[in-house]
């Protein structure tokens, strides 16, 4: 990776136009016929031009069914976004979205950001591609994407400046989470714990064909993903529960910031009238994993997914039995491991036999079991 373009590069795309994703906004508003022949006309004009070049690329994978002639494209842009320090092929893809993604979150130029991000979501395209090992396309149809793999589909609602972004570069966001989904069956039974619009519930379920159940206590969410099933007509194999995981069972608060869907940032405090200082706050119901479990309300997972955003503590507690059945295979997790407290979380999963390693951001360990608990 290089990591950089030159500055000539920069000046000349910063002189005198808007930032590149306040353009690719524009261009998705328009007709697809009228926003290829804009881009058609930058580039003899401006061939060079690397803001200019992400933006086509950014573009034709909007709508665009994958191929090999996808690569050629890919590769042809980073001749001039210079990024990457080799070719981008199938065997590569997935470093490739890691390394450009990274580069990504450094970077606080807005053009750079924007070419950055882009070849992120081309290269973890690819690497998508790759896994799955079936036809791939992609469509933008407003505020409605569709991702369709082989003779499956799933859909999703995008409303909100959250999700726009969201999907904008779809394929950036944890490369890692589609490669552990792509080894899923439909004998396999996924606990989604912080579902937020049901995106992982969903994909599980549609493109692998096993059963999800979302834990999501936050109304807005709830609502979302429901109406994501809806429209991916999964109501039979997917369900949302309106619960928070916890280590025991019980009524609890909710905090939280932004009501807009797809905003994570939640955090549940159980007991009755618990205290919350700051954020505004909602009552919600709160749930141990194990006791779903056993009552049947969560058939038993083969795999668990947590994305709790802090609270990864009450979570572990409250599926403790489940951990210790070998029958659950993986456990895939956010969590910042480094800060204090954390590592205790890690070892608390090592000791019913599950070995971590960094899947694609240090701070998403997937968890395996390397011996019976």
């Amino acid at each position: 990776m290089t990591g950089t373009a030159s500055t000539n590069d920069r000046e000349r795309a910063a002189a005198g136009r808007p930032p590149p994703y306040e353009l690719a906004r524009g261009l998705a508003n328009r007709s697809s016929e009228q926003a290829n022949r804009d881009l058609r006309r930058a580039l003899i004009l401006t061939p060079g031009d690397p803001d200019m070049n992400a933006l086509a690329l950014w573009h034709l994978l909007r709508r665009h069914r994958v191929e090999p002639a996808t690569l050629r494209r890919i590769n042809r842009v980073l001749v001039i976004v210079r990024l990457l320090d080799r070719r981008l092929t199938t065997g590569n893809a997935f470093q490739a979205c890691v390394l450009a993604r990274q580069a990504t979150q450094e970077q606080s130029d807005p053009h750079l950001f924007f070419q950055y991000a882009t070849v992120a979501h081309a290269c973890g395209m690819i690497a998508f591609w790759d896994r799955y090992g079936r036809s791939l396309s992609v469509e933008h149809h407003g505020r409605r994407f569709d991702l369709r793999v082989g003779d499956a589909q799933v859909s999703f609602n995008v409303a909100g400046p959250q999700l726009g972004l969201f999907f904008d570069f779809f394929f950036i966001h944890e490369p890692g989470m589609w490669a552990w989904l792509a080894e899923m069956a439909p004998s396999d039974v996924l606990p989604d714990v912080g579902a937020n619009v049901g995106l992982y519930s969903i994909a599980a379920a549609g493109l692998r064909g096993c059963r999800s159940v979302g834990l999501e206590p936050f109304p807005v969410n709830i609502d979302a993903a429901t109406a994501n099933i809806a429209i991916s007509g999964l109501n039979d194999r997917v369900r949302i529960l309106p619960i928070a995981a916890a280590a025991r069972s019980g009524s609890g608060r909710l905090s939280h910031r932004e009501v807009l869907p797809g905003v994570a940032a939640q955090a549940f405090h159980g007991g009755h009238g618990a205290a919350v200082s700051g954020d505004a706050h909602i009552d919600v119901e709160g749930a141990a994993i194990d006791d779903l479990v056993e009552r049947g309300v969560i058939p038993f997972p083969t795999h668990v997914k947590i994305d709790v955003d802090g609270g990864e503590d009450g979570v572990i507690a409250g599926m403790e039995r489940t951990l210790a059945d070998p029958r659950l295979d993986s456990v895939r997790m956010e969590i910042r491991w480094w800060e204090p407290g954390k590592q205790a979380v890690v070892d608390r999963l090592k000791r019913h036999g599950f070995e971590p390693k960094v899947d694609d951001d240090r701070k998403n360990l997937l968890f395996r079991r390397s011996w019976p608990s």
